[in-house]
């Protein structure tokens, strides 16, 4: 007798003999685990996601149910509190070997500093910007602060959901690329359209989002699309340790808790914050332009365009 049967779209099934797990004898160990936080058992773990809950997910992003120490039962579908999102860790016991590798195997993730990541979500329709979980903290905590949606509209935080520390991101055949002054993550670009504008649109043609040089945000003008052209070989779009620069724009980690949209010449269009509030510009705090020039660490710093005129008006 089958006493339950959990799927990959997040559902949970009664008795149904034929998805027996006696139809096959037990074979020798395979992708059969048990680590310091999950038992894996193929594409599913059962997660201590943290002192309080444990989850029953697949490695696709649904999560089937959520079970409490308070005995309390959330049943899915749903995405969050998914041990997927947990890094791999050492088999205790039975064995990691003969896992299949996720295919496509990429994340479309991209993280900028130690507590922001840029990631598509769900289904290919959505990017997000959001932050890490606050250490110490219990539950799902981690805070989105902007969506990014195909239709070309943008949705302000704070919300928990589309958050790329807390649920799993879509995936991939290649990782994040950059072109000319341009970030692609899968069906999305950042690109910098012109000395003054840089554009986030989806590959349909749609802009989500505009930012201006004179701090200001705008909305669907599918003229300012990053797809007009193409792609390009990478120049002027990089990932720094503490920022994300296209073109004449940074997306900086600025401090623990904000990440800003910024411009070369002094304006901030908008910061956002851990706790996934955001505030918009024209402001000129929070500029990642007063950081130091950082090494690249994925695309290429060449091809920026120097400083006209070049010299700061500034004596320490």
């Amino acid at each position: 007798n089958v006493a339950r049967i959990y799927r990959s779209d997040g559902t949970v099934h009664g008795m149904v003999n034929g998805f027996s797990g006696y139809i096959k004898p037990l074979g020798e160990p395979s992708c059969a685990y048990l680590a310091a936080t999950y038992l894996q058992i193929g594409d599913w773990r059962f997660g201590a996601y943290d002192a309080h809950h444990l989850s029953v997910a697949h490695r696709l992003g649904m999560t089937s149910v959520i079970y409490r120490t308070d005995g309390n039962v959330h049943p899915g579908p749903r995405r969050d509190y998914n041990a997927w999102t947990f890094p791999e860790e050492e088999a205790l016991l039975g064995s990691s070997e003969g896992c299949a590798p996720l295919d496509p195997p990429f994340p479309n993730v991209l993280q900028v500093g130690s507590n922001w990541r840029l990631a598509q979500m769900v289904d290919g329709y959505h990017l997000s910007v959001s932050a890490r979980q606050p250490e110490g903290t219990s539950g799902n905590g981690a805070q989105t602060a902007m969506i990014y949606a195909a239709a070309g509209r943008a949705h302000g935080g704070p919300r928990v959901d589309y958050n790329a520390w807390g649920e799993v991101p879509t995936y991939s055949d290649s990782p994040p690329r950059f072109g000319a002054r341009t970030l692609e993550i899968d069906r999305w670009r950042i690109r910098q359209i012109d000395d003054a504008h840089l554009s986030v649109t989806h590959e349909n043609g749609n802009v989500a989002r505009i930012y201006r040089s004179d701090g200001t945000v705008h909305g669907m003008v599918n003229g300012f699309s990053g797809y007009i052209k193409p792609l390009g070989e990478p120049s002027c779009a990089y990932l720094a340790a503490t920022y994300l620069q296209i073109g004449d724009w940074r997306f900086g980690a600025y401090d623990a808790h904000h990440l800003s949209v910024a411009h070369r010449l002094g304006m901030t269009s908008v910061i956002y914050r851990t706790d996934g509030n955001v505030h918009p510009g024209p402001r000129r705090d929070y500029n990642a332009w007063t950081f130091p020039e950082e090494e690249a660490l994925l695309g290429s710093s060449e091809g920026c365009a120097p400083l006209d005129p070049p010299f700061p008006n500034v004596l320490q």
